[in-house]
């Protein structure tokens, strides 16, 4: 494949990906909106504690939605006297090929 084949394609990738962002502005600012909207501050837990776990139900739906899988687990530091968030595993398959795909993990 000569480098000119390559720079086309990667000019052809970004004309249509910036093209479909511009499209969907409104749409990705109202979904930023709602994800705001959800108070989560992890770093005052006991003040946000429910807000955290709504912020991540609603994440688990999302990553559902877009065609992921997901679990909450309990997080096995949490106890009684100190209750803390679930932890949330998504995983989204590559359709060709998954099992060379690399893996990402995104805290």
């Amino acid at each position: 494949m000569s480098s000119t084949t390559v720079n086309d394609n990667d000019e052809a990738f970004q004309s249509t990906f910036f093209q479909h962002i511009e499209q969907n502005t409104p749409l990705y600012i109202s979904r930023l909106a709602e994800a705001v909207a959800i108070k989560s501050v992890s770093c005052d837990l006991p003040s946000y504690l429910p807000e955290i776990n709504k912020m991540m139900d609603w994440t688990e739906a999302w990553i559902t939605r877009l065609g992921g899988t997901s679990s909450l687990l309990p997080n096995p530091n949490a106890t009684k006297e100190k209750p803390l968030p679930p932890i949330l595993l998504g995983e989204f398959r590559a359709s060709v090929d998954a099992e060379r795909k690399k893996t990402l993990c995104v805290y």
